[in-house]
């Protein structure tokens, strides 16, 4: 697996992933597609897939969506005919039973990350770093309201930042967990105004964090379909550039189909992001 990896880059680019490493400047992006939930045959069900469903028992019979529509659809759904609090309510219900952590979020636990941006609605990679006792500290995005904190580099602990808000998130300065399903980025209209918000200058991501998050970082994704509209913002807001200088990033798409040219050709020269077509345990 290893030599399938590093044939796949570039010496130079390899000991450039290396070094970030090294250096602690590699920054992994967790995307939404790495958790799966087992339906009542045992089957892995996708995280997203099976929330949208249990979203979906929520309406009224006469307004029940078509099998397989997304997430994001069946969310705002269930804000018009019942109520954000409705959707909240149903999802402590859904985070309340036990998730399975996957081999793939166990390996990445294990691997000495100071930086994770948590792009999925679960905190499954929160949970994979609770398994292995490693020491870390976590807030999120509000966009909503937003949350003004100071990101200090200094801290040896992993930093994990929700970016799409939280189900729910210890103080890092009383350490109690509180309810925070207010926050979630759950309906496309949150999707809009959450872009909208995260890239103005009063409700966007803190200076303390923005300022680590820059061309000197590597980058890598893992759990995201390249194909999703929303993640062009999303690395804008990141404050991933075109700069020829910054640092290549590396990505695995984990959408259903291959990428489609286009695609990898806007991420490759607008963010500098490689694909490897590889497994994600390889």
């Amino acid at each position: 697996t290893g030599l399938k990896l590093m044939n796949q880059i570039p010496d130079r680019d390899w000991a450039k992933l290396r070094l970030a490493f090294e250096t602690n400047a590699l920054i992994l992006v967790v995307g939404p597609m790495l958790s799966s939930v087992p339906d009542a045959a045992g089957a892995a069900v996708p995280m997203q897939t099976a929330l949208a469903q249990h979203l979906a028992g929520e309406l009224d019979e006469d307004r029940q969506p078509d099998p397989g529509t997304d997430l994001t659809t069946v969310a705002g759904l269930l804000v018009r005919d019942k109520g954000r609090m409705t959707l909240e309510v149903a999802m402590d219900g859904f985070f309340r039973k036990p998730i399975p952590i996957s081999p793939v979020q166990e390996a990445l636990a294990q691997l000495p990350f100071h930086i994770i941006i948590n792009v999925a609605h679960d905190k499954q990679i929160c949970a994979a770093l609770d398994r292995f006792n490693v020491k870390y500290r976590e807030e999120y995005y509000n966009f909503r309201q937003p949350r003004d904190f100071v990101y200090d580099p200094n801290d040896n602990r992993t930093f994990v930042y929700h970016l799409l808000g939280a189900v729910n998130c210890k103080d890092d300065a009383t350490g109690q967990v509180n309810k925070t399903f207010g926050s979630l980025v759950m309906t496309g209209a949150d999707q809009v105004e959450s872009l909208k918000q995260v890239v103005q200058t009063e409700r966007k991501i803190p200076n303390s964090l923005l300022a680590e998050l820059n061309d000197s970082k590597t980058y890598l994704f893992v759990g995201f379909n390249f194909d999703a509209w929303y993640l062009r913002l999303l690395l804008y807001s990141l404050g991933l550039s075109d700069n020829a200088d910054a640092m290549p990033s590396w990505a695995l798409h984990t959408g259903p189909n291959e990428l489609s040219y286009s695609t990898t050709a806007f991420f490759s020269s607008r963010y500098k992001i490689n694909f490897l077509k590889l497994p994600e345990a390889d």
